[in-house]
This record gives structure tokens, sequence and C-alpha cells, in this order.
């Protein structure tokens, strides 16, 4: 039932298979050793190396288009523009890191691994 509710409230703000791994994560045994680093089923936990891929990706001209629009449509088509965007990169496996102003940052690979990383 806890797992449920966990998945419940994550599968809000990430993917479901981010979900997933989040919680099985979580769900392994977790133990420190002498020197105070976190262990996971024996193995150090401080990180790890992978391959992954950033994108930051904004709207051409956004400035230009802000400053003679009025407010209230800007923020209608920033939150449109930020729809598409982070269905389509959850679609495929991405992790918003961050909007900046009309730019998003994207992580893929990151939590899930990526299966065509040269791609």
């Amino acid at each position: 039932r806890q797992r449920d509710n966990v998945r419940r409230l994550l599968g809000e703000y990430v993917s479901e298979q981010i979900a997933e791994r989040l919680i099985s994560l979580e769900q392994s045994t977790h133990e420190t050793d002498g020197d105070d680093n976190i262990q996971n089923n024996g193995e150090l936990v401080c990180g790890e190396r992978t391959d992954c891929v950033m994108l930051f990706c904004d709207i051409r001209s956004f400035t230009a288009f802000s400053e003679s629009t009025d407010a209230t449509e800007v923020v209608q088509r920033l939150n449109m523009w930020f729809d598409v965007a982070v269905k389509a990169c959850s679609a495929h496996g991405g992790v918003v890191d961050k909007f900046i102003g009309d730019a998003i940052m994207v992580t893929f690979g990151g939590v899930v691994p990526l299966t065509t990383p040269s791609a």
C-alpha cells in the first residue's frame, strides 16, 4: 500500500518508468560503512558514471516576442510550450531538471539508462 502511494505521488511529477526505478532503489537495503559512506546491498553508493544527454531548448526570439506582447498571452504561450516539451521529453525517458525563463533543461539517461546513448 505504501509503495502504491509513493508511486502515485511520484507519478504526478515523473514518468512511471522513473518512479519504478526510484522505488526499487529505495527498497534496497541501505547501510553505512565505517567511513559513513552509504552502501546499497554491499555496493558503495557515491554516484555512478553513466552516459547521459543534456538538452537545453528555448524559444527562438522569445525576448522580442515577450517585450511586444501582453503578459497574459506570454504566460499562456509559455505554459503551452512547457506542456508540449515536458510530455515529449518524458515520453522519451527525459527528466526535466529545470525551467529557465523560456528554456527547459532535460536529462536523458541520468535515472533510466539510455538504450542508444550514441544515437
